[in-house]
């Protein structure tokens, strides 16, 4: 975290190994960031299940007037079937979604949600966000999802694959639009805060 807005988190929870939540305070929101990272498409459907039942209870208990944003690596391939358009965007990487790709569109349209990666148009390469190991196929399974009512809010979500972050998965960034406070200025000027998985 930024020293800069360190004294701004108001908590953290980590819930389980896989899920943890923050809340930051921010001008006019208090910000709930909700972190998950899903089992693999190959693990058995009861365990991930329950991490994306964990995942939908954490979101259900943080408090309904933050703006929540619910980040991370799901392992979810979103496809671009017209049933998914409302809240998955046009600009997927993936044809055909997979498990954990439906698993996540069924959270999203229980609490009216969008996939902020998938609704800003960008070249397929700033769109993958893990390599596999044959080096020439390139998946889209970290995701950021935020309430449908801050949309336009969100500026922009996408991969960085020459950041060097010693991982095989490609640094994401997200900009939203927003004021973050400081108890220690009176007058604040707008600016974009950059959030990175």
């Amino acid at each position: 975290m930024n020293k800069r807005i360190k004294h701004l988190i108001i908590d953290f929870k980590p819930i389980t190994p896989r899920i943890w939540t923050l809340r930051i305070r921010g001008k006019f929101f208090i910000y709930s960031f909700i972190n998950g990272h899903e089992p693999a498409e190959i693990s058995d459907d009861e365990e991930k299940d329950g991490v994306f039942d964990v995942l939908q209870t954490a979101y259900d208990t943080s408090p309904i007037n933050d703006t929540k944003i619910v980040l991370g690596n799901f392992n979810a391939r979103v496809g671009k079937e017209p049933v998914n358009f409302p809240t998955i965007g046009n600009y997927s990487l993936h044809s055909l979604t997979n498990y954990n790709g439906s698993q996540l569109i069924q959270m999203k349209v229980s609490q009216n949600m969008i996939t902020g990666s998938a609704f800003h148009p960008h070249k397929d390469i700033h769109k993958s966000k893990w390599r596999l190991p044959d080096g020439t196929t390139f998946n889209q399974l970290e995701h950021l999802l935020i309430d449908r009512r801050h949309k336009s809010n969100l500026m922009d979500v996408r991969s960085y694959r020459d950041a060097n972050i010693d991982s095989d998965h490609h640094l994401v960034i997200a900009c939203q639009r927003a004021r973050i406070s400081n108890v220690k200025q009176l007058a604040l000027e707008p600016e974009n805060t950059m959030y990175q998985n």
